[in-house]
């Protein structure tokens, strides 16, 4: 029985607490489709750029793990390649825009000891890809 209960808390628990790097990339086929439809995400153009191609796709990838996967007020942290970038995405309660699922979005970004956030929305698509709001 316990084993049972760890196998079903365990995948629940763990979104929770979840972290990336970019000593682990996110894997091609996810970034082009689900991530690639957030565009610049919550973090924005001028934000990304400043990232650079690694970070910018790391960003964007704690974004899309916050939306589809954690619990409300759960952040996904993230640590870039280049020393001094970082950064946090939580998700708030989902919510309905006419048929489509919806949330809030926190990105707190550090860029060389600059921390700066950014606040959004952003709702699901029917594909399964999420879709920042204007």
């Amino acid at each position: 029985m316990k084993r049972f209960v760890a196998a079903i808390a365990i995948p629940l628990i763990l979104p929770a607490c979840a972290s990336i790097d970019a000593a682990t990339p996110p894997k091609p086929g996810v970034a082009a489709g689900l991530i690639g439809a957030l565009g610049e995400g919550i973090i924005g153009a001028d934000l990304g750029r400043k990232l650079g191609a690694t970070d910018r796709l790391l960003a964007l990838e704690s974004e899309y793990r916050a939306l589809e996967y954690n619990a409300p007020g759960a952040s996904v942290a993230w640590t870039g390649k280049k020393a001094g970038q970082s950064g946090n995405a939580t998700a708030g309660p989902p919510y309905q825009v006419g048929s489509q699922n919806c949330r809030q979005l926190v990105h707190v970004v550090t860029v060389v000891s600059m921390q700066q956030t950014r606040r959004g929305a952003a709702c699901r698509n029917a594909d399964g890809s999420w879709s920042p709001l204007d």
